[in-house]
């Protein structure tokens, strides 16, 4: 028989394990295994909290590129666009109206009638 205790934590990579020999027994090694589990556990904390900022720091990182790319791809997205649209026509260019020619005597005579 055999005891196997570990980290049940991904980030923290732990285990120990006893075995129960014809000389040995397993009951007679209880104060040693709570012992050596006891002394563990303080170094294991540390080692996960380790184990998440380096997790965070990892995530960070990952969000930061994962933005640029996504600005990347949109830049090159309007790129696209730009060169693929149609070119708009040039404004209409109004007509000169010419007015009709008796127009200056109509107003003039108008004028000549209130003076």
């Amino acid at each position: 028989m055999r005891i196997v205790a570990y980290s049940p934590y991904r980030l923290v990579s732990w285990s120990t394990q006893w075995h129960e020999t014809k000389s040995t027994s397993l009951r007679s090694q209880i104060e040693k295994i709570v012992e050596v589990i006891e002394t563990a556990a303080p170094e294991l904390v540390a080692k996960l909290e380790e184990g998440e900022r380096e997790a965070e720091i990892r995530h960070q990182q990952w969000l930061t590129a994962e933005e640029h790319r996504r600005k990347e791809e949109d830049r090159k997205h309007i790129e696209r666009s730009i060169s693929t649209a149609q070119p708009s026509p040039p404004p209409a260019v109004p007509s000169v109206v010419t007015p009709p020619p008796d127009l200056f005597n109509n107003v003039s005579n108008l004028f000549n009638h209130f003076n």
